[in-house]
């Protein structure tokens, strides 16, 4: 149903003191997740035929049509490849919370403008001065 779920934890909770900063390891494993799902679309969009289709299409999708490439079959890898990396994002974000629930995306949304606002404000305070 719609409500809210419990995830599984599944990955170590340890926690370690760096320089005053406590990190916890399912923090290190999400970073490096994410680093490698990071390298990983780099490779595909700079090192293979689909991620040549996705850069001529982006720029001029008749242009790509005429040079033989097929526009509609690269627009569905890219929204392929885009699908499953929001899921790998909302499995990572459900790892680091221990929860699921269908308006997580709004929580997160206003989290992050609150701080893009204060990231704004600081900048725009010290300019200021």
């Amino acid at each position: 149903g719609p409500g809210v779920k419990t995830y599984p934890s599944v990955l170590s909770n340890q926690t370690f003191h760096v320089f005053g900063i406590q990190i916890q390891m399912q923090q290190i494993y999400i970073l490096a997740i994410t680093i490698i799902l990071m390298l990983a679309l780099q490779f595909i969009v700079r090192k293979t035929k689909i991620g040549r289709s996705m850069r001529a299409v982006s720029v001029d999708a008749d242009a790509a049509k005429l040079m033989g490439i097929n526009v509609d079959a690269t627009i569905s890898y890219t929204f392929a490849i885009g699908s499953a990396l929001a899921g790998a994002g909302g499995v990572l974000v459900g790892m680091y919370y221990n929860t699921i629930n269908p308006l997580m995306r709004l929580s997160l949304r206003y989290s992050a403008e609150s701080v893009s606002f204060r990231v704004r404000c600081s900048a725009a305070s010290s300019s200021a001065l």
